[in-house]
C-alpha cells in the first residue's frame, strides 16, 4: 500500500464539472490510500471578506456549472465499468474558516425560498482544537466533518455539473460519510476517475437553507480499492449501520428507491424473498432525509448492523471486511 500526497492548486482542482475526458491528476493502486487537500468554491475564492455580492459575481461568472472546488480526478488502476470502488474516508483534517450562504428567494433555492426573500452569508472560525464551531454567542456545537462530494465520472460523456448526484455518486452531502465510513460506487469508465470535495463540517439531514457548514481540508485521507460485487448506484457503510442511497426528482421518488435498494440488501444478505426483506425493512429500517436543495434530492435508509446481523452492503464482500 502506497500513500500518495495530493495538494489543492490549479492542477488538480476542477470547479463545478466532473467529465469522463478529464485526464487524471493521479493514478494509484488499489488499496492505495490518497492524502489530499480541498478547496471551497470558485476556484477557492471563499474567504472570511467574502461578500453577497462576491458570491453573486462569481456564480455569473463560473455559470452554468456547480461551485464545488473538486480535487481530482484520481484513477485506479485496473478499474473498469462494472466493479465496485471502496472509498474508505480514514481521516479528515479541516481548515479553520468555514460559511453558511442562502441565496436570494427569487432565485428559488433552499427548502423554503418564499420565505426567506433576503440572501445571507454567515463566516465561522473553527475551533479545530475542540472540534467545534460556534454558531453564535452561547452557542457552541461539536463539529462532525465529512466529504459532501465523492464521486467517479459519469458513463455519459461531456461535463456534467456538479450539483446533482447520480449513478456515479457525486453531490451526495451524505452527513454519515465522516471517518470510519465507506462509500461504495459503481465504476462506470476505466480508471474509474474519483473526485472529492464540498468538505462540511456539520450538516442537518436535509441541508435544508442550500448549504451546510461549508469548509474545506487541509487533509482527507482516502483508500481507494477495487471490491467483488455489482452495484447501480452508490451505497456506505458506517461501524455502526448499513446505508442505501436513493436519489429521484421528488422525495417520494428517493425514498422509493433508498427502499427498494435495502430490500435487495437484505434479501441479498440474508437469502430471503423480496417479500419478507420487505417486511424487515418495515420493522428495523430507518428513512432519513439526506438533502432538498440539489435538483436531485436524496433520502438514504439505515439499518443498524447489529439488528440483522449483516456485515456489508455490497454483494461478494468477505464477512471480514
Amino acid at each position: 500500500m502506497t500513500t500518495h500526497v495530493l495538494p489543492a492548486d490549479r492542477r488538480t482542482i476542477r470547479t463545478g464539472v466532473v467529465d469522463r475526458a478529464h485526464p487524471p491528476v493521479l493514478e494509484v493502486d488499489s488499496g492505495d490510500v490518497v492524502d489530499l487537500a480541498t478547496g471551497t468554491c470558485w476556484g477557492d475564492m471563499v474567504t472570511a471578506e467574502m461578500t453577497m455580492a462576491d458570491v453573486a459575481r462569481e456564480a455569473a461568472a463560473w455559470a452554468p456549472a456547480g461551485p464545488h472546488d473538486l480535487t481530482g480526478p484520481i484513477a485506479v488502476r485496473g478499474a473498469r465499468p462494472g466493479d465496485v470502488l471502496a472509498v474508505e474516508v480514514l481521516g479528515l483534517t479541516l481548515r479553520e474558516h468555514a460559511f453558511n450562504l442562502s441565496l436570494p428567494g427569487h432565485l428559488g433555492y433552499g427548502l423554503l425560498p418564499a420565505d426567506f426573500a433576503e440572501g445571507r452569508l454567515t463566516h465561522y472560525r473553527l475551533d479545530l482544537a475542540g472540534p467545534t464551531a460556534t454558531l453564535r454567542d452561547g452557542v457552541t456545537v461539536p463539529l462532525a466533518p465529512f466529504p459532501g462530494f465523492l464521486g467517479v465520472a459519469p458513463a455519459e460523456p461531456g461535463e456534467h455539473s456538479s450539483v446533482p448526484p447520480g449513478r456515479h455518486g457525486g453531490n451526495l452531502d451524505l452527513k454519515e460519510l465522516v471517518a470510519g465510513s465507506t462509500l461504495y460506487l459503481p465504476v462506470q469508465v476505466d480508471g474509474a476517475l474519483l473526485y472529492a470535495g464540498d468538505v462540511h463540517a456539520l450538516q442537518g439531514n436535509g441541508e435544508v437553507n442550500l448549504t451546510a457548514l461549508e469548509a474545506s481540508a487541509s487533509s482527507l485521507r482516502l483508500r481507494l480499492t477495487l471490491v467483488p460485487g455489482r452495484l447501480d448506484g452508490p451505497r456506505a457503510e458506517t461501524p455502526s449501520h448499513l446505508v442505501t442511497i436513493g436519489l429521484g426528482d421528488t422525495l417520494d421518488e428517493a425514498a422509493r428507491n433508498a427502499t427498494r435498494d435495502m430490500v435487495a440488501v437484505i434479501a441479498a444478505g440474508l437469502r430471503v424473498s423480496p417479500e419478507e426483506a420487505y417486511a424487515l425493512c418495515s420493522m428495523t429500517v430507518d428513512l432519513a432525509v439526506t438533502q432538498t436543495v440539489n435538483a436531485t434530492v436524496g433520502v438514504h435508509a439505515m439499518l443498524a448492523r447489529d439488528v440483522l446481523g449483516l456485515a456489508h452492503v455490497v454483494p461478494g464482500r468477505s464477512t471480514d471486511g
